[in-house]
């Protein structure tokens, strides 16, 4: 795949296409760093820890049956309640060139059902998802 811009990014939550209310959308992939400079040292130093993630998507928001809320309220409990969260850039076959980006076990962090409403304006919402303890954002093809 050569250069393109994103027109086709599939979203799906908890196996819910949600696509057609993606406004835009975040996967992003860390590394944990700890300072590791020591007496001596003549420049700052880190030391690698363990992998972070986080898929952040705004959507426009619906609250018809099977859509927005319907689909992320109930993810909304105490103790979390894990689902699975997927990402393609361009369509939902994936391959070499269109890779995924996955949360097996994805726990929705946050999530306003109404926010920031103004008078004639989009209504927009913003969730995000972090892993389980123990599992991953993981990148597949």
């Amino acid at each position: 795949m050569a250069r393109f811009t994103y027109q086709n990014v599939t979203v799906t939550v908890n196996a819910v296409d949600l696509s057609n209310h993606v406004a835009q959308v975040t996967v992003d992939q860390g590394l944990k760093t700890t300072d590791g400079t020591a007496m001596g040292d003549t420049t700052e130093g880190y030391l690698a820890g363990v992998l972070t993630g986080k898929i952040e998507i705004e959507f426009l928001q619906d609250f018809a049956a099977a859509e927005v809320d319907a689909t992320l309220s109930p993810l909304m409990v105490a103790g979390g309640s894990p689902v699975p969260v997927v990402v393609m850039p361009a369509g939902n076959t994936l391959s070499a060139t269109n890779p995924s980006w996955t949360m097996a076990s994805a726990i929705l962090q946050s999530y306003p059902p109404i926010s920031q409403a103004k008078p004639g304006e989009p209504a927009k919402t913003k969730a995000v998802f972090v892993p389980l303890a123990g599992t991953a954002l993981v990148r597949a093809t």
